[in-house]
């Protein structure tokens, strides 16, 4: 299982986005995993968070924003 060490969510958001670019796969089984972490990110930092999507592509990150709510997905589309 992959772990990072945060210290902040713009943090967070780099480390998931410089994974994302060469193992997309990994980092989404890790937002899986860690849904907390995830909707943390999305509700501090809704830009950075959409950036990670856009790393992810396509049908991965289709597949993590579909685990928001509307209520925490409608910030991460304004950022679209």
């Amino acid at each position: 299982m992959v772990r990072f060490k945060l210290s902040s969510p713009r943090q967070a958001a780099g480390n998931l986005r410089s994974r994302a670019r060469s193992d997309p796969k990994t980092v989404a089984t890790y937002l899986k995993g860690n849904l907390q972490e995830w909707f943390a990110l999305v509700e501090a930092d809704p830009a950075d968070a959409a950036d990670v999507l856009e790393e992810l592509g396509g049908d991965i990150a289709v597949g993590i924003f579909n685990l928001l709510s509307v209520e925490r997905a409608a910030p991460l589309l304004e950022e679209a």
